[in-house]
Order: C-alpha cells, then sequence, then structure tokens
C-alpha cells in the first residue's frame, strides 16, 4: 500500500547582489545602502554555499534610450 503522507523540511539561503563584475570576473562593484561604492570578492559572496548543491543565475540590462530615433521617424 502506498504512503498518502509526506514530512519533510525544505530551507532556501538566497544571497542577492546588483553591481557591475570587474573585467577579469573576480569582483563586484556595488553601492551600499549607505549609498557609497564598495568592491566584493565573488568568491566571498559564494564562500557561504561551499559543498552545497547551487543554481546559479546571472542575468544583465541594458536600457537604451531610444526616443531620438522614434522622433526622426515621423
Amino acid at each position: 500500500m502506498a504512503k498518502n503522507y509526506k514530512y519533510n523540511r525544505i530551507q532556501n539561503e538566497k544571497f542577492n547582489i546588483t553591481g557591475e563584475l570587474s573585467d577579469d570576473g573576480k569582483t563586484i562593484t556595488y553601492i551600499n545602502g549607505d549609498k557609497d561604492e564598495l568592491t566584493i570578492d565573488v568568491a566571498k559572496c559564494l564562500s557561504p554555499f561551499k559543498g552545497q548543491s547551487i543554481t546559479l543565475t546571472i542575468a544583465t540590462k541594458l536600457d537604451m534610450d531610444l526616443s531620438d530615433e522614434f522622433e526622426e521617424d515621423e
């Protein structure tokens, strides 16, 4: 007979940072809560997750103002 219950615990830990990755990919420059520009090592960001299974997502965003081109087409 199949069991009809599930008893488990799921725990998620998450780290977010928004900044600029250095050309060598080793550091991230970001603005902290006090509006100060700081730099942190990527290795330090990943350190709490050593030896664990992770999902790494990296996103980039480019915001281009195209209104000049739009106005020229009129």
